[in-house]
């Protein structure tokens, strides 16, 4: 349970105390394996590695929507009802719907604890670990990819983030 807690909580959200301002673990995690989308045709011959970042990638994105159903939870009451809740407090229910999502936020970070201590997370995490020290997304025959491996992170996260934004912007109607 401590690694997983560490791992999210290093993603920018904390089971134990919500969404921390930066970014969410949702996000951080999905990140992770973005890294390896630029395959040269070589990296297609390592149908092993590639399967196996395949599975890692499903087990992320599962493990970043259950930590994402309690981010939204605590964003829409804390972050949205409350503070009407407060400007308004003529308004009697939005104080009682701040209430039931701070509830279901208590119920859901319970769940998540137990979740994180689970089989399913512990060998995800345990996976995950195998995979970044053994470099499985490497393909030996690629020589470039050192290049693209070793290139400073922010000329990716610009490239990341351009991709991302002209995919919402074509999703927007």
């Amino acid at each position: 349970m401590l690694a997983a807690s560490a791992l999210v909580a290093g993603c920018g959200y904390s089971i134990e105390t919500g969404p921390e301002p930066n970014m969410t673990a949702a996000l951080q995690i999905r990140q992770t394996f973005d890294a390896g989308a630029g395959k040269s045709p070589k990296a297609a011959a390592a149908s092993s590695s590639e399967s196996e970042m395949k599975r890692l990638d499903a087990e992320a994105r599962w493990l970043g929507q259950e930590v994402g159903s309690l981010r939204d939870l605590d964003v829409v009451g804390n972050d949205m009802v409350r503070p009407e809740a407060e400007t308004h407090p003529d308004e009697p229910g939005l104080s009682a719907l701040a209430d039931v999502f701070l509830r279901q936020a208590g119920e859901r970070r319970e769940q998540l604890r137990k979740l994180l201590a689970g089989a399913r997370v512990q060998a995800f995490l345990i996976d995950f670990a195998r995979f970044v020290e053994t470099r499985g997304w490497l393909v030996p025959e690629d020589f470039g990819q050192t290049g693209r491996v070793a290139a400073p992170v922010i000329e990716f996260a610009g490239h990341a983030l351009n991709k991302r934004w002209k995919k919402t912007l074509t999703a927007s109607p």
